[in-house]
């Protein structure tokens, strides 16, 4: 589906790699007392499409409703567009969070990043991250309208036939990321 990059760990002091812990597989990002606002970052370059993006967060006393983690997936390095997760904090155990539609009209490279969502209020506790994914949504057939070709309408002096080109997609593979930094 794409390339992808190693992660890149924005604050050493607060991000490892936790093998103790994972959602599946055996190891996950371990995000103890956040200290900046991005924490950690990776990439992967995609084609165009409809994606969804999705990781699994475990936590653990983190932060509150004024202070808490979340992922955001942005263009980079153009930043055309930003779209987050919503906001995640308290004690739970692995939760799914998703981030879409994602819109990529060309090849793009698409960086997640966990942020703390306030940094004036950096949260504390801990969180895990793991199985981040970014999955193309597949529309299974295309069609387009050949004739009639003016709006749609036939009319009565030309053929009565309505031709139509129908595409039938391939099944599309998910671009997942490796989460151990």
């Amino acid at each position: 589906m794409g390339s992808r990059s190693a992660g890149t760990i924005d604050d050493p002091g607060a991000v490892s790699s936790d093998c103790t812990v994972a959602h599946s597989g055996s190891c996950s990002v371990k995000i103890n007392n956040p200290r900046s606002y991005n924490e950690f970052e990776q990439s992967v370059t995609v084609g165009p499409g409809v994606y969804t993006f999705s990781a699994f967060i475990k936590m653990q006393s983190l932060g509150n409703s004024n202070s808490a983690l979340r992922i955001c997936l942005q263009n980079i390095p153009n930043y055309q567009y930003q779209i987050c997760t919503g906001d995640a904090y308290g004690t739970a155990a692995w939760q799914q969070l998703t981030a879409t539609p994602i819109y990529v009209s060309a090849t793009a490279t698409l960086t997640w990043q966990v942020n703390c969502d306030a940094p004036s209020a950096l949260p504390t506790g801990t969180a895990w991250i793991d199985d981040a994914q970014l999955v193309p949504q597949q529309s299974p057939v295309s069609i387009f309208m050949l004739y009639p070709n003016y709006r749609g309408m036939i009319f009565s002096d030309q053929s009565q036939t309505a031709k139509f080109d129908v595409t039938v997609a391939p099944p599309l593979a998910a671009a997942y990321w490796g989460t151990t930094p």
